[in-house]
């Protein structure tokens, strides 16, 4: 004779309170902090790139960027891993004594967006280079 199992009855599922997301409960508990691009941590940024972008970037770009602009490349780390990237140069500007910044590369993994990891990475570069104001010796 077969064992007759037990009727199970099943809960409704049980969503977070309020009308937050499920996105912004993590991002409340997520460390999101940025580390410099140093040469042993470039090949991180080839990877991301590569996962991120689709079009394969030179060689030049993955090379760790001169003192001016090191400031302003970073990686973005959530709980530590690297997500995403934010990669800048300097152009010049109408005088020699201007310069524009311009962002190459922005992008976060897909799995990690919506967590506000791009917006701290934009919010960097706003801070440490603000429209109007000096970087690198110039305006």
């Amino acid at each position: 004779m077969a064992p007759t199992w037990p009727a199970m009855e099943y809960a409704e599922r049980s969503k977070p309170q309020g009308s937050a997301s499920v996105r912004s409960h993590i991002a409340e508990r997520a460390n999101i902090s940025m580390a410099d691009i140093t040469p042993n941590n470039v090949g991180q940024l080839h990877m991301l790139n590569a996962k991120l972008f689709p079009i394969v970037y030179v060689k030049e770009l993955y090379k760790v960027q001169g003192e001016d602009v090191k400031p302003l490349c970073k990686l973005g780390l959530f709980n530590d891993i690297p997500v995403g990237d934010i990669c800048c140069t300097l152009e010049d500007g109408p005088d020699e004594t201007t310069w524009k910044i311009y962002i190459m590369t922005l992008g976060v993994l897909p799995s990690y967006r919506r967590l506000g990891i791009a917006t701290a990475l934009l919010n960097h570069v706003l801070e440490n280079a603000p429209v109007g104001g000096m970087f690198a010796g110039r305006r």
